[in-house]
């Protein structure tokens, strides 16, 4: 799949399932926007992530997707550095029997915003 010169947003990019979806829009050919709450992590994976495809191909941008003002701030932040922005993969997601509410923000309204 060729993505040259497309633009691609992963929520919750700093590992697991996001971290791959990252890493295979990358490899063919996307520049990515990581999002991802977990700052050290996030900013981990952008410095191997700048070692193997340039750092011009990716930005970090810390987000808490239940968080409407941050998650639009970041798709704004995209389209400022990328210039556009043609895929997004809303991968973000909890599994939390204690905070049932959080687990349904993160996993289903932050999708609304």
């Amino acid at each position: 799949m060729d993505l040259n010169g497309k633009v691609a947003l992963v929520t919750g990019s700093a590992q697991g399932l996001g971290r791959a979806f990252a890493e295979i829009l990358l490899k063919n050919g996307a520049k990515v926007s990581l999002l991802d709450i977990n700052v050290p992590k996030g900013e981990e994976m952008k410095a191997v992530f700048d070692q193997t495809y340039g750092p011009e191909q990716t930005t970090f941008i810390p987000c808490d997707v239940t968080s409407e003002v941050q998650l639009k701030d970041a798709f704004h932040k995209t389209k400022e550095k990328f210039g556009k922005l043609d895929i997004v993969c809303n991968n973000a997601g909890i599994a939390n029997e204690q905070d049932w509410e959080k687990t349904i923000t993160v996993n289903l309204v932050c999708c609304i915003f």
